[in-house]
């Protein structure tokens, strides 16, 4: 997963240093705090991401037992670290408001 522009070349370019990769396992947590997954928010400008993933993360640190209970029972991954995970992805989005989310 990464930031990217369309800089007029045959590939777009990654922005910054974001090439991020969490198991899939938290997903569920996204789903439940605002209604879709990364995987959903392929090719959205980073600005809207952002904004969805600062709900997700402020409902995660009102509401940390709900998430906790969603760890997945395989234990790859946690609310705690995806949650870390989910701001790195929000703080790059934030620094490159008009790149778009390629999950991949």
């Amino acid at each position: 997963m990464c930031l990217v522009i369309d800089a007029g070349g045959p590939e777009p370019v990654t922005v910054g240093s974001l090439n991020a990769n969490y198991t899939y396992n938290c997903s569920v947590m996204l789903k439940e705090a605002v209604g879709v997954q990364l995987s959903d928010m392929h090719g959205w400008e980073a600005r809207r991401v952002a904004e969805i993933l600062r709900t997700a993360i402020c409902d995660m640190m009102t509401n940390p037992a709900k998430y906790e209970a969603l760890n997945p029972p395989n234990g790859w991954g946690d609310a705690k670290g995806w949650r870390a995970f989910l701001q790195e992805i929000h703080d790059a989005s934030m620094l490159a408001p008009r790149a778009t989310l390629d999950v991949h």
